[in-house]
């Protein structure tokens, strides 16, 4: 992740959040934005790679990385990222889908995909921690939506 980092989202979850935090965090925020704004990418991508509180069904790695997951966001369940190659973690199924980040890869073909998950370590209702939470980065070729 490059803006919506692991402590990024936990400092988010700060309660009360003093003004001078909310706003050094909606600033990180609005450079996120502000970069979003620069990448090239296809609207239809733009529009539709987003999976906030999706949880993971099934996460399966080969040619292409598949996750099937059931987001209150999205009408997709599956995404498929074409000739990928997963540079961290794979997420285990029953994890949440919080944060994604999407860019047009640097060799200027294909996608970088970087998305934050939550995957509780105890109790689900019990405070988040820091451990709980980790990056996936996904360098593809294309993204498929069914």
């Amino acid at each position: 992740m490059r803006y919506m980092t692991k402590e990024w989202y936990m400092l988010w979850q700060t309660y009360p959040m003093p003004d001078r935090l909310r706003t050094e965090l909606e600033g990180v925020a609005a450079l996120y934005r502000e970069a979003q704004a620069r990448e090239t990418l296809p609207e239809k991508l733009r529009r539709n790679f987003m999976f906030h509180d999706g949880e993971v069904l099934e996460a399966a790695a080969g040619t292409d990385f598949v996750i099937r997951l059931k987001s209150p966001y999205s009408d997709y369940q599956k995404i498929t990222f074409q000739d990928a190659v997963v540079k961290q973690e794979t997420p285990p199924v029953g994890a949440w889908w919080l944060y994604e980040e999407l860019y047009c890869h640097k060799s200027g073909v294909g996608y970088e995909a970087h998305i934050l998950f939550h995957k509780a370590s105890g109790p689900r209702h019990k405070q988040t921690l820091l451990s709980d939470l980790f990056e996936t980065k996904i360098i593809c070729g294309d993204i498929l939506f069914e």
